[in-house]
């Protein structure tokens, strides 16, 4: 979450330099029209390349996740309720249900369901069924 004492990194038009910058205050919720929040951050301005007003692109990191599972967004199955992942075991697929957390544009955190190691299926999704055989042609780990 966005609070008090937050490390930011941020750089301005024109200037690829990073700066850091501590957050010192924010708004309470985010505003449901324009899905903004407003964060007040401080930084030093020691080499005074730094002028009010200049538009500026920041970078939070809200919280650093270790050892999270982590699956690419393509390889998730909508379900009626909830969501699945189809997995190798023995040269079989099955459907499996996860629980999944954080998400980025690309990559989906699994919270439940798998396990390190275990190996997801990425493509032809459509036409697997559960406890079908199957012969695994690559393996890509990332």
């Amino acid at each position: 979450f966005v609070k008090s004492g937050l490390d930011i990194t941020f750089n301005i038009s024109g200037n690829n330099t990073k700066y850091k910058a501590q957050i010192y205050a924010s708004q309470s919720e985010i505003e449901h029209d324009s899905r903004a929040l407003l964060v007040r951050a401080i930084t030093k301005n020691a080499d005074k390349t730094l002028i009010p007003g200049a538009f500026a692109n920041i970078e939070i990191e809200l919280e650093k996740l270790h050892n999270a599972l982590l699956v690419p967004t393509y390889s998730i199955v909508p379900l009626v309720n909830g969501q699945s992942l189809m997995v190798v075991k023995h040269d079989t697929i099955y459907n499996v249900p996860v629980e999944t957390g954080i998400r980025t544009d690309d990559k989906v955190q699994i919270l439940s369901g798998i396990a390190a190691g275990d190996t997801v299926a990425t493509t032809g999704l459509l036409v697997l069924k559960h406890k079908m055989p199957v012969k695994v042609k690559k393996i890509i780990n990332e």
